[in-house]
């Protein structure tokens, strides 16, 4: 909740069912050339991958572009959006995440559409495709998808939802042989196993 809950000047967060913060607290706003440069400072490895997610990313493309072009191709870089803005055209760049809310996701109303999923699926970036399901009456959503937008099975991975390793476990067991008898592939939640719901992490 600390990335998105945040309080309104009159003090209403988001959703009030969760806990709350103060944007002013949790954000530090920084331009792509002060991103860039603590990037170099970092002296990380060129081989490991800078994510960037959000929120939904391409809400800023502009800023986004001008990070990936101060960093000049030392990182390789991923994106991982909602699908709900069509790929821009100069999304080649970089290797993209599209992740799509289900109809499980607690929002009134899905922000992406056929017309921007299509865009991504008729793309000439490289494209992955992941959907979170808590169930399987979820993976008939995803099937569903995929076929009607042309989406690829073999580049769409199943995320089960957990919060713990307990919830984890159970709800990979409950999809796995249905998603992989679908032909789609499963990617675990590998940080809540071994930290669960720590902060930080």
């Amino acid at each position: 909740p600390y990335t998105w809950n945040y309080k309104n000047r009159l003090g209403t967060p988001v959703r009030s069912d969760v806990e709350a913060f103060e944007a002013s607290e949790q954000v530090r706003i920084l331009d792509p050339k002060q991103i860039a440069a603590k990037l170099a400072q970092a002296g990380l490895d060129p081989h490991t991958v800078l994510v960037i997610t959000g929120g939904e990313p391409l809400l800023q493309w502009p800023a986004i572009a001008q990070l990936i072009q101060e960093i000049g191709g030392s990182q390789p870089i991923q994106i991982e959006s909602n699908g709900s803005k069509s790929a821009p055209d100069d999304a080649d760049k970089v290797v993209w995440v599209i992740s799509p809310k289900l109809s499980n996701a607690s929002v009134t109303k899905n922000p992406w559409t056929d017309e921007s999923l299509a865009s991504w699926a008729t793309t000439d970036a490289q494209v992955w495709w992941k959907f979170v399901v808590q169930n399987l009456e979820d993976l008939q959503e995803v099937t569903r998808i995929t076929d009607r937008i042309g989406i690829p099975r073999h580049r769409t991975y199943v995320m089960p939802e957990g919060r713990d390793s307990e919830q984890l476990s159970n709800t990979t067991r409950t999809i796995a042989d249905t998603a992989i008898g679908l032909g789609f592939n499963i990617t675990p939640r590998m940080h809540v196993d071994i930290w669960g719901d720590e902060r930080g992490r």
